[in-house]
């Protein structure tokens, strides 16, 4: 069960293998890829989330990436206690790219969501709900979506934690 906007519990992020953010961060882009298909349940259509983003200026990724640190930092966590996969063993930024994942107890991972929910939109950042209450954000030609998942098959829960995960990426990067 991956949601967006509601988040789990502590645990050591030094617990979570690089393997493990980098499959984390797979499928948070397979989720934001199928969200935004541009296909409701109801059979009609809705805007693509790129819509407004192709008319605004691109953002820089260090700009991004600063944004995401705000987003942490608003939702009372260290952003050094998560791990990120958008930089490479070498220390080269993927110019397209800007993620973060921690482990985090399901109640505090929970009031994480809500309040970088708040800072995304507070900085710029433009909600486009999704289906089953999923929201994405979009900014300067790029999108984010913050989440967590009680369950992932990409890094060992104990009970009562969640994978928490900020995701941004480039359109056409």
């Amino acid at each position: 069960m991956y949601t967006y906007g509601h988040v789990g519990r502590p645990a050591a992020a030094a617990a979570v293998p690089a393997a493990s953010a980098a499959l984390a961060l797979a499928l948070a882009l397979a989720l934001v890829l199928t969200g935004c298909t541009g296909a409701d349940t109801a059979g009609g259509s809705k805007p693509s989330p790129t819509s407004s983003t192709k008319k605004a200026a691109t953002a820089d990724r260090d700009t991004v990436d600063a944004e995401v640190r705000a987003l942490v930092r608003a939702a009372g966590l260290d952003h050094g206690q998560g791990k990120t996969t958008s930089i490479t063993q070498n220390g080269v930024k993927n110019p397209g790219l800007v993620d973060w994942t921690v482990v985090l107890d399901t109640p505090r991972a929970e009031r994480a969501l809500r309040a970088m929910g708040a800072e995304a939109e507070r900085r710029g950042w433009h909600p486009e709900p999704l289906e089953d209450g999923k929201v994405m954000y979009e900014k300067s030609g790029w999108v984010l979506t913050v989440g967590s998942s009680a369950t992932a098959d990409v890094v060992a829960l104990r009970e009562g934690e969640s994978l928490l995960s900020v995701f941004a990426h480039a359109w056409g990067a």
